[in-house]
């Protein structure tokens, strides 16, 4: 692990942090996410303000990884739709300069510890199947493979996979 790296919740004024670093994931990793670049990029300054403002709310979270000043990595947690013991984890990246160097299990870490402060039972993700690294990741820090499939969006020769991690087992 790094210690140089700091990972801090997201806060109602990191609009254009949040656009800055989100736009740097569709770009470079863009078969990791449901939504587009193109589709993204024209979203005016409004837009990353009500974003980055509605994961500040109690019931979802934005964490920002940071290495010195530079925003190296992202993750956001959620409640599920219809059941709010179930707890969502979306749009992780890590800038490719930081990789292996365990940014993305700091901020997987401080995720899974804000769905036991929330008393989740569990929480899930899914993840496009032709990303290894991420999967791997993802099983270091205890979650499973649910055997669930779903089409990727944006992409229809690619499937994401479900992932589970029980949080009352812990």
């Amino acid at each position: 692990m790094n210690n140089s790296i700091i990972i801090r919740a997201m806060q109602t004024a990191d609009g254009e942090i949040y656009k800055r670093v989100r736009l740097s994931a569709l770009q470079e990793s863009p078969s990791s996410f449901g939504s587009t670049f193109a589709e993204e990029s024209k979203f005016g300054d409004q837009v990353w303000e009500e974003r980055a403002k509605g994961l500040t709310v109690p019931e979802s979270i934005g964490l920002l990884a940071f290495e010195g000043e530079r925003v190296c990595g992202i993750v956001r947690g959620s409640p599920d739709e219809e059941d709010s013991r179930i707890g969502w984890v979306e749009s992780m990246w890590v800038d490719p300069s930081v990789r292996r160097r365990g940014v993305g299990q700091l901020l997987m870490q401080e995720l899974i510890e804000w769905g036991r402060s929330r008393k989740l039972s569990e929480m899930k993700l899914e993840v496009t199947s032709t990303n290894s690294s991420a999967i791997r990741l993802y099983e270091r820090c205890g979650f499973q493979a649910t055997g669930r499939t779903v089409p990727y969006p944006n992409d229809s020769s690619l499937v994401e996979i479900e992932m589970l991690l029980k949080l009352d087992a812990m």
